[in-house]
């Protein structure tokens, strides 16, 4: 097995260190695009200015509940909502080569994830 398969295998088993993993990188270079998936919270900040109208379309052409803990928009900007955070779609070795490419700027807090990835650098 490859340390790469070793990361991703690891990183199936650790989902929440994997999903914030996934945030991180998005916030430091936009790495989900549209994936995000933002705190219910967030949603009257993140649509202010829209007109009432447009919003509730876009929840309508959505898959949108609003009791469900996150949302994110779609591929057409519509609202899509859940109870949990799915960035499995992203889960690939090039997820790793950016976990390596951007290391220095992301918190990866986890001494075994640090450990893989000082076996990959140096392979």
């Amino acid at each position: 097995m490859t340390t790469t398969e070793k990361i991703l295998d690891y990183l199936k088993d650790n989902d929440e260190l994997f999903n914030r993993l996934c945030e991180e990188l998005d916030s430091w270079n936009g790495y989900l695009d549209d994936d995000r998936y933002y705190p219910m919270y967030e949603l009257s900040e993140l649509l202010s200015g829209k007109d009432l109208v447009d919003v509730l379309l876009m929840a309508h052409f959505g898959n949108f509940n609003p009791t469900d803990e996150y949302f994110r928009f779609n591929g057409y900007g519509n609202l899509e909502s859940s109870d949990y955070i799915d960035y499995s779609d992203h889960l690939d070795k090039w997820f790793v080569q950016e976990l390596v490419d951007e290391r220095a700027h992301i918190d990866i807090d986890d001494p075994d994830l640090e450990e893989m990835l000082d076996e990959l650098e140096e392979a």
